[in-house]
């Protein structure tokens, strides 16, 4: 058995004997993803910047869409 095997059955026997806690990730609310994609990038904050780069980099269809919308949202303003 292959030492990454291992490593998620101890994980799992100790989620199960309730003494270990399930790593949760920090995702951000869609209602707050969408208002980062939806503003023009200067008027973002280093933070809310870097969160959007993050969740970019996480999910190419995400990608897809913040630049069809950052498209449109072009359009409309000129």
């Amino acid at each position: 058995m292959s030492s990454c095997c291992q490593v998620v059955r101890k994980h799992l026997a100790a989620l199960r004997a309730g003494t270990a806690e399930p790593v949760r990730a920090d995702i951000p609310s869609p209602r707050k993803i969408t208002s980062w994609i939806m503003r023009p990038r200067e008027t973002l904050t280093d933070s809310q910047n870097e969160r959007l780069i993050q969740v970019r980099l996480a999910c190419p269809d995400l990608t897809r869409a913040c630049d069809l919308a950052c498209a449109f949202a072009g359009l409309v303003r000129h």
